[in-house]
């Protein structure tokens, strides 16, 4: 320890400095004070390093894609709309995802076990792709794969630091073609276009992924059909 006053080198505990006579108390009561203070700062950036630490590894164990997939297969499973409303996002912006739409998706996939199985195949295929970081992008994968169907995909991220991955839904179009007149073109019961001349082509969309029932209804004087 140095006297602060004239910087003579002091040995052992001393009420005075034997250069000068300076009182050496408020000096000791300084260093003590600036001691503390740094323990204080080192202990308040470990806490804040060991906080983030556990907010990390908590965050990684949360925020990743195998998870994401088993929390989907879990809401299929458990036939849990809500949970699927948050999983499920548009990949078109005219489309909106419903609980009605979600509840015909999932009477879809009852019926057709083979088809979430093949979806589930595919969401581990992509989440390998996203953690070996060839790339993020579905489409690296499957780029003919891209009409009614669900991809995992990265999303915006959670507390600004982990990936947050949600099942991006591909919507079906369904195209009605008729070259007659006075025909009522229904999906799923539902009435969606009367035709006025003999050549009628339209698009109608967007539709959750699944199965659809197309009716042409024909009226006229002479018959029905």
């Amino acid at each position: 320890m140095e006297c602060t006053n004239c910087g003579y080198k002091l040995t052992g505990p001393k009420h005075y400095c034997p250069e000068y006579g300076t009182d050496l108390a408020e000096q000791y009561e300084a260093r003590n004070i600036a001691l503390k203070k740094k323990i204080l700062f080192g202990s308040i950036i470990g806490i804040i390093l060991i906080a983030f630490i556990v907010f990390y590894n908590i965050g990684s164990n949360r925020y990743n894609p195998e998870l994401a997939i088993s929390e989907f297969e879990e809401a299929v499973k458990n036939a849990d709309i809500s949970q699927l409303m948050n999983f499920l996002t548009p990949a078109d912006e005219s489309m909106e995802i419903t609980e009605e739409n979600i509840a015909a998706f999932l009477s879809y996939l009852e019926e057709n076990p083979e088809v979430q199985e093949e979806l589930l195949k595919k969401f581990k295929q992509q989440a390998a792709n996203i953690n070996s970081n060839e790339s993020g992008n579905h489409a690296s994968v499957y780029t003919d794969d891209m009409y009614a169907t669900l991809n995992l995909t990265k999303q915006d991220k959670r507390w600004l630091v982990f990936d947050d991955y949600k099942m991006e839904v591909v919507p079906a179009f369904i195209y009605l073609y008729t070259n007659h007149e006075n025909i009522t073109l229904y999906i799923n019961k539902e009435q969606v276009a009367t035709t006025n001349n003999g050549e009628f082509e339209a698009r109608f969309d967007p539709f959750m992924p699944g199965s659809y029932s197309l009716k042409a209804f024909f009226d006229n004087t002479y018959a029905k059909a």
